[in-house]
């Protein structure tokens, strides 16, 4: 989800804009603990939208491209950093949930 991708617990409500828990399945502790990750994979996917919609040529003006631009570029070292997570996951090192959170949090700072 944190790419824009519904997975199998975890899928995108188009009619509010946001990623949701789709399996009611899940232990409740860590529902909650992925409720808290879930704003960003939805913040994402509004900017990413936004971005590819103004991103196309220069009908939105010229500063509104070139901070689409810089926006896009923000954009890939997201992508990099999930990369890097999932690199973790298939480690032996492995990622856990509240490891997920607290890398998230610090991307989301900065």
């Amino acid at each position: 989800a944190l790419l824009g991708l519904d997975g199998n617990y975890i899928s995108f409500d188009v009619d509010d804009g946001i990623y949701r828990i789709s399996e009611k399945k899940i232990d409740d502790n860590i529902a909650q603990l992925v409720d808290r990750i879930l704003p960003t994979a939805s913040d994402y996917v509004k900017v990413n939208a936004f971005v590819s919609s103004h991103l196309g040529g220069f009908e939105h003006g010229r500063i509104g491209h070139a901070l689409c631009g810089a926006i896009d570029t923000l954009l890939q070292d997201y992508m990099n950093f999930i990369t890097q997570l999932d690199d973790k996951v298939g480690s032996d090192e492995g990622l856990s949930l509240s490891a997920l959170w607290g890398d998230v949090q610090s991307c989301v700072r900065t």
